[in-house]
């Protein structure tokens, strides 16, 4: 087994390879294929410099027409066989973005499967950064330059190979003075990564910026902040644009480097050339034949330095991208830990492979009711004990209040008896099975946990309460509505269930925005619902209405109600209270 490096970047470095290496085995046919087609495609792009040695050398001179017209009709062909076999590269070359479509997706997976403690610590811009621009800049440059790095180098060898069968002494030289260019290109280029990585760093907090003024914007008018809050993304476009200037510098001096050999080069081929000829010791086509070959080469070498470029731009894209999942395991938790199922790290990077690792999840036992129990759990947020040995029995079935005041540690319990944080002390389980090992499969059909602000898509109320649950009749439907006491709000409403709630649900109130919330719950029937404060927004009497048909019309159902009110504490089975994180009863 092999020792890695325990830093990030080197882990970045392994699960990138390996990834590499994995896309290229499991589309070894399309890889090869395109490889030859890349470097036939630049073959006979080359031949042209041959021909017009033959038109100007031999067909002109001899006046022969019929060979004329031919070399010149091959040369037309030429062309819609070069176009053929590059519309051909671009589709077997699909296979790359196909592949970083599934990486995106499992970026994706990896941060909703994260433990809901550490999105304490995660920048939403950032994340939005990795997922969507980075992962497509790479897509687009590993698709692109795969093709372009293949007919650089096929271009330059083989083109070098043609002037030296002309002149090599001229060849010599004006190799040399090509390979000089480069190394002083190479140099002026390291900057080029350190550039990439502000770039990426500019980029993601002028999007965390933008979506922290948004998710706040009702703040920032109440709070007349609008001055303050454009000068923060004043300063981050700013800075954003500093930098991108300095790498357009780079950019620049790499083209004045270039054009400056670029004129040295053609001042060797007059000056050179024209005494060969002159001398009689090289014939005209001869001489136009090496130039045609060299100005292959040039736009070769041009992309090679946009590619070189790009490429140490994109260096820091590798690591931040590829991170996310060796942060995981660089922070010390084991690939089992994260994954459920792979070896200890780092000796499971040899054998997962990124979407393996991003979406394997242990199997567990199946619980065999839907009882809950909490035996002797403590838990903290950072230094603050929160719970405090706190012991709870709850039937499978049974209709359970919890009530406290804000911050008595209610809505720490329910997130922990719906398996939503870890880190704690002591034991959570359901149906006598201990709740980190029970299959997420069981948890996501019969386990529900709502708090009070759940989630609404800029969709229909239709959609919405659907969306979980797309396989349900309009007889259910309209059964969840008027347990929620929706019904009649919603024959108001010109458009009735197509109502489409808005962004951040803000074209519905709080009451009704909770009511959607319980139905799309009530709708998917499971065997243990977790309310957490899912009620407040609705006034005394139709809280007490809803609870009560919830009470009737789910008598199987495991219902914890976790609240401060205590104007419906008559209606449960049974009623706990929780304070300064102990329980009482």
């Amino acid at each position: 087994m092999r020792d890695y490096p325990g830093s990030s970047n080197d882990y970045s470095k392994v699960y990138s390879e390996k990834w590499i290496q994995n896309v290229i085995l499991q589309n070894k046919g399309k890889f090869g294929l395109s490889l030859f087609s890349s470097i036939f495609r630049s073959l006979v792009l080359l031949l042209p410099t041959l021909l017009v040695k033959q038109i100007i050398n031999r067909s002109i001179p001899q006046g022969n027409i019929p060979i004329l017209i031919l070399l010149s009709c091959v040369n037309v062909s030429i062309y819609f066989v070069t176009t053929t076999l590059i519309i051909l590269d671009l589709h077997l070359e699909k296979y790359i973005l196909d592949a970083f479509g599934t990486l995106r997706r499992d970026m994706y997976r990896f941060f909703l499967e994260k433990p809901l403690r550490e999105f304490a610590a995660i920048r939403s811009g950032d994340t939005i950064s990795k997922i969507v621009d980075e992962t497509e800049g790479l897509a687009n440059f590993f698709y692109f330059g795969f093709g372009s790095l293949i007919w650089i180098n096929t271009t330059v060898f083989a083109g070098m190979a043609i002037m030296a069968a002309q002149n090599l002494l001229l060849a010599a030289l004006t190799i040399a003075l090509m390979i000089l260019r480069i190394v002083l290109i190479r140099k002026i280029n390291k900057k080029q990564e350190v550039i990439g990585q502000k770039i990426n760093e500019t980029n993601s907090r002028v999007n965390q910026t933008v979506k922290e003024q948004m998710s706040n914007i009702l703040f920032i008018k109440a709070t007349a902040s609008e001055e303050k809050e454009l000068n923060r993304v004043q300063e981050a476009l700013s800075e954003k644009y500093r930098i991108q200037r300095n790498a357009f510098h780079g950019k620049v001096l790499n083209k004045a480097v270039f054009g400056g050999f670029e004129l040295l080069i053609n001042v060797l081929f007059y000056l050179y050339g024209g005494l060969l000829i002159a001398n009689g010791e090289m014939l005209p086509g001869t001489l136009v034949a090496f130039v045609a070959a060299y100005d292959w080469i040039v736009p070769a070498l041009d992309g090679y330095i946009d590619l070189h470029i790009d490429f140490r731009r994109k260096k820091s894209s590798i690591v931040r991208v590829f991170g996310v999942f060796a942060d995981a395991v660089t922070a010390g938790d084991s690939v089992a830990d994260v994954s459920g199922g792979w070896k200890t790290a780092p000796g499971g990077i040899e054998n997962a492979t990124l979407s393996e690792f991003a979406s394997c999840k242990p199997q567990g036992m199946v619980p065999a009711d839907a009882s809950i129990a909490v035996e002797h759990l403590s838990y903290r947020y950072g230094t603050k004990m929160v719970l405090n040995d706190v012991s709870l029995q709850i039937k499978s079935g049974e209709f359970l209040g919890i009530c406290g005041k804000s911050g008595s540690g209610k809505s720490t319990l329910a997130n922990l008896m719906a398996g939503l944080l870890d880190g704690y002390d002591g034991e959570v389980f359901v149906g006598r099975e201990d709740i980190r090992k029970v299959p997420r499969d069981w948890t996501t059909k019969n386990l529900i946990y709502l708090g009070q602000d759940g989630y609404l898509m800029n969709l229909s109320i239709r959609d919405n309460i659907l969306f979980y649950s797309q396989s349900h009749t309009d007889e259910d439907l309209e059964k969840v509505l008027r347990l929620v006491k929706l019904e009649e709000w919603i024959k108001k409403l010109p458009e009735g269930l197509d109502t489409v709630v808005g962004e951040r649900a803000n074209a519905v109130s709080g009451g009704e925005r909770q009511r959607i919330l319980l139905a799309r719950a009530l709708l998917r029937n499971p065997k243990i619902f977790i309310f957490d404060e899912s009620t407040s927004a609705l006034d005394v009497n139709t809280e007490k209405e809803v609870m009560d048909n919830i009470r009737k019309f789910y008598p199987d159902a495991t219902r914890i109600f976790i609240t401060h009110r205590e104007n419906c504490l008559e209606l449960f089975d049974r009623v706990v209270f929780i304070e300064n994180g102990e329980i009482f009863r």
